[in-house]
C-alpha cells in the first residue's frame, strides 16, 4: 500500500501512465484523470507532471493530501480532508 506522496512518486517514476481518482470529504468521486506518457514528481511543489513523448507537459496534479493506491481500480486515490 502506498501511503505518502514520496512513495507514490517512486512507484510512478518510470510508469507508462498514471491514473488518479480524487474523492471529496463526503466520499464521492470529484475528479479522475488518466495520463499516458512519462510521469515525474516535483517534491518541492508536491506535484505530479505528465510529459508526452515529444517532451511537452500534458498534465499536472498538485497532491496535498496522503495518497493511497487501490489495486481494485488500479489507481492512486486521493481523499480530501474530512
Amino acid at each position: 500500500m502506498i501511503t505518502t506522496r514520496a512513495e507514490a512518486a517512486e512507484y510512478v517514476k518510470d510508469a507508462g501512465g498514471l491514473k488518479l481518482v480524487v474523492f471529496g470529504a463526503d466520499g464521492h468521486e470529484v475528479a479522475a484523470m488518466f495520463v499516458q506518457g512519462s510521469v515525474t514528481y516535483n517534491p518541492e511543489e508536491a506535484t505530479f507532471i505528465a510529459v508526452a513523448e515529444d517532451g511537452h507537459p500534458v498534465g499536472e496534479l498538485l497532491v496535498d493530501e496522503s495518497v493511497d493506491y487501490d489495486e481494485n481500480i488500479d489507481a492512486f486515490v486521493i481523499r480530501t480532508a474530512r
